[in-house]
């Protein structure tokens, strides 16, 4: 299958929402709550052991597709918020063999710490992709 840009996908589900509202209105909850009925479907499909390939991508599919539409109606980016996510992860879980472990090891290290750390991480990400910019910017004044 063609790979096709994270953002564009987004788009989409935003573009077919203008003509298919019956998503467009709600709350986070309401958004919440529709998720965890497809992510219950998903688990479904999975404890069956053997179900059809089918079956999994299009409850995958519907769990994606509304985490997207909870992204668009709160203005969470969906890219930060994995990226952040990683980020936590490697801090977090790097070294461990197992989720216990870390919680262990973690001890009393609170999310605030983790924020923080995630943000300086962004912060380093931004002055990269700026450093990248000017580069390029640079390099196009001197053919011009």
């Amino acid at each position: 299958m063609k790979e096709i840009p994270f953002n564009k996908v987004e788009l989409l589900v935003k573009r077919q929402n203008e003509h298919i509202t019956i998503f467009n209105n709600g709350t986070a909850e309401q958004y919440a709550n529709f998720l965890q009925e497809e992510i219950d479907e998903l688990k479904e499909v999975i404890e069956k052991k053997e179900f059809e390939q089918i079956e999994l991508e299009s409850e995958i599919g519907d769990v994606l597709y509304l985490l997207i539409r909870l992204s668009q109606i709160t203005g969470v980016d969906l890219i930060e918020a994995v990226l952040s996510k990683v980020a936590r992860n490697f801090k977090k879980y790097k070294g461990k063999e197992t989720r216990e472990q870390a919680r262990q090891d973690w001890g009393d290290k609170d999310h605030e710490y983790l924020d923080t750390w995630v943000k300086s991480f962004r912060e380093k990400q931004a002055k990269i992709e700026s450093t990248k910019v000017e580069m390029v910017y640079s390099y196009l004044s001197q053919k011009s």
